[in-house]
């Protein structure tokens, strides 16, 4: 078994961006960066906690799934 002692961030696809800045928000998570979403970049969100939320935009089926 792992023993995790912390986690410094984490990468989650999203596909609407205004609804999820909005959910993490909620949480309590602070936008930190949005320097290109659209373009492929990720938004990135901090938590006072220290954990760094770093929102993609979705991938494209292909990418995940070449020869499945």
């Amino acid at each position: 078994m792992l023993d995790i002692e912390k986690v410094d961030h984490v990468g989650i696809r999203v596909s609407d961006k205004h609804a999820s800045i909005k959910f993490y928000e909620t949480l309590g998570f602070a936008m930190l960066t949005d320097v290109g979403f659209e373009k492929g970049h990720p938004i990135i969100m901090e938590h006072p906690s220290g954990v760094v939320l770093n929102l993609l935009g979705p991938g494209r089926r292909e990418q995940y799934f070449d020869g499945y």
